[in-house]
């Protein structure tokens, strides 16, 4: 069985290790993961997809939902089998029996993050230069390390800071879709109901926007890397996952509906604030509101990403494959305080390194692709071998992980 009880690293004789805290119950879990998903990429996506596929913009949200889908089901059976902080690496390196590649996993996924994260603080500076005449660099640097202290503190109050910005976020969408409705509820709601006939033509575009709103949709696997901060994570991270893509997808799928009705496809297209321009069309929403929000869904990415990646670095201590000093938890506020010091440190030299990134998204995307692709192969291969799941654990069919092992592959080499 892939569940394994090792003791820390840094425990000492006789002296138990501090652990980490179970705090996370389901909703706290699906407000990190609807911050982990839905952040300040869908303020601006939503006019990218609709100067791709238009009318059938919907229809790439949906196939989108089913990219991610697929591999979220082998996340939420190995969480289960397997829940530790270190996620997608611990799955990969027991799944293949393979350490060395779980490693690796690990640190490319922590750094992708951080690479987010840096670009992130950089483009939430910009938006405080307008208000505070510091500059840029001294401002992301200094949001980076506010945001460093508020993980330290504790998960709970990370989660409940990402979860009040994540309120925000979704508040604003809500606010579009309330005002959108009242303002055109026959017209928003039948183009998803009764979209015009499809062309090959119009197919061929809406798998094109497909690779952008499969981005929207990950961030679960974040979620998993707070495993151990969870109580009963084999049923409650599952649930977390699942209700987390729905509730996105959801709101997505509105959000759209309003927009292409609202403002001409082109428009949307050609727009870099799409919904500050759908919110000039409608009454009662103020674009600068919805600006502003955009702009604080930034610092919350920053955040979830901090808190993810000092967990993979925890994690993969615990395991024994990097110092022991990260798998140290501070006693009083039991988080990996050197796990989230290695992890500020990085996003600082990377901000300073890099002030512009450029080609991140692609970077970034590319990474959490081949990641999803060999956590579905981990899975199978554990499925091949009959090591059964521990009782109440998510058991996901192997046709359906096969599929999103397919998927992965398809959308890696197509973008």
């Amino acid at each position: 069985m892939l569940v394994t009880r090792k003791p820390s690293p840094t425990a000492s004789a006789g002296r138990p290790a501090t652990r980490l805290k179970r705090t996370l119950g389901l909703p706290l879990l699906i407000l990190y993961g609807l911050g982990t998903t839905i952040g300040a990429g869908i303020y601006v996506l939503v006019g990218k997809v609709a100067g791709i596929a238009g009318s059938y913009g919907h229809y790439a949200f949906l196939l989108g939902l089913l990219a991610a889908l697929l591999p979220a089901l082998a996340y939420a059976e190995f969480v289960g089998r397997a829940p530790h902080a270190a996620g997608s690496a611990r799955y990969v390196s027991e799944g293949f029996r393979a350490p060395w590649l779980g490693v690796l996993v690990g640190l490319a996924v922590a750094l992708a993050g951080l690479l987010s994260a840096a670009a992130l603080s950089l483009g939430a500076a910009g938006y405080l230069t307008r208000w505070l005449s510091i500059p840029e660099l001294m401002l992301a640097l200094s949001l980076a390390t506010v945001l460093a202290l508020v993980a330290v503190v504790g998960i709970r109050e990370s989660v409940l800071a990402a979860g009040v910005i994540t309120a925000l976020e979704v508040g604003g969408l809500l606010l579009v879709i309330f005002a959108g409705l009242a303002h055109e509820p026959v017209e928003a709601l039948s183009s998803l109901a009764h979209p015009p006939p499809m062309t090959m033509a119009d197919a061929a575009r809406v798998f094109g926007a497909t690779l952008l709103t499969f981005f929207a949709f990950i961030g679960f696997e974040d979620m998993v890397t707070v495993a151990e901060e969870t109580k009963r994570p084999e049923r409650t991270l599952a649930r977390a996952i699942f209700l987390t893509l729905f509730i996105t997808a959801v709101i997505y799928l509105l959000v759209y509906a309003v927009a292409t009705t609202t403002v001409s496809h082109a428009e949307l297209g050609r727009s870099k604030e799409p919904l500050a321009l759908v919110a000039e069309r409608l009454p009662g929403v103020p674009a600068d509101m919805i600006a502003a929000i955009a702009s604080i869904a930034v610092v919350n990415g920053v955040l979830v990403q901090i808190v993810m990646a000092s967990r993979i670095f925890y994690g993969l201590a615990r395991m024994g494959r990097l110092p022991a000093a990260l798998g140290w938890v501070h006693p009083r506020f039991r988080t990996p305080l050197n796990a989230v010091l290695l992890a500020w440190l990085i996003m600082m030299g990377l901000a300073l390194a890099f002030p512009v990134v450029e080609g991140l998204a692609g970077m970034t995307a590319r990474i959490v692709l081949l990641v999803y692709a060999l956590v579905c192969a981990a899975l199978l291969a554990v499925k091949w071998r009959g090591e059964p799941p521990p009782e109440g654990t998510f058991r996901a069919p192997a046709p359906l992980v096969a599929a999103g092992l397919v998927i992965c592959l398809v959308l890696l080499f197509t973008a």
